[in-house]
């Protein structure tokens, strides 16, 4: 066995010596898992940014999505969105009171996001009743069917494209093998 070459990056002596060695085999693995996750990341990103919270819904309904599932996934994206406005409201409420006026210590700052997180709370509280009436006003019960009333179009050569990439590199994040490296190392 040949040893690979390795660099002493730290080396901390507490109750035994801990080391931390860089390698090749190791930094082609940090590599390969940055670039497998960096993916992942960018791929739900430009999904989520260049696309409509109603494309997305009319998307898994054309996939035949259950409907719970898609009604899920629906209350999730509008209500994401209104957490972001409410976080803002609460945040710039903050600071017309001058909470952050002169500079603070990491504890006073962890007790001001706490006063940011009680108001977020009950905000949060609120909006879900009002959802709750609303779907209750509109007459939706879990368990019957909803009706299609988002525009639909057929899916095109690009989008399954889209969906296979996407798919692939789900596979190679969480597939079988614990990673991009162990695929590499295979081959």
């Amino acid at each position: 066995i040949v040893a690979l070459p390795e660099w002493t990056f730290a080396s901390v002596h507490l109750f035994h010596p801990l080391q931390l060695y860089i390698s090749d085999l190791g930094l082609e693995r940090a590599i390969t898992k940055v670039i497998g996750y960096s993916a992942m990341i960018l791929s739900t990103v430009a999904l989520v940014v260049t696309s409509r919270d109603v494309e997305l819904i009319g998307a898994l309904r054309q996939l035949r999505v259950p409907q719970a599932i898609i009604f899920f996934l629906s209350t999730v994206f509008r209500a994401l969105n209104l957490a972001l406005t409410d976080y803002e409201t609460i945040y710039q409420a903050q600071i017309a009171r001058a909470i952050n006026a002169r500079p603070r210590n990491f504890f006073r700052q962890l007790r001001d996001l706490g006063s940011i997180a009680v108001p977020m709370v009950a905000m949060m509280i609120r909006r879900s009743s009002e959802i709750g009436d609303a779907l209750l006003a509109r007459g939706y019960k879990l368990g019957q069917p909803m009706e299609n009333y988002y525009e639909t179009s057929p899916w095109r050569t690009l989008d399954w494209l889209v969906l296979a990439l996407s798919l692939v590199l789900l596979y190679l994040a969480v597939g079988p093998f614990p990673g991009l490296t162990a695929l590499l190392q295979r081959g």
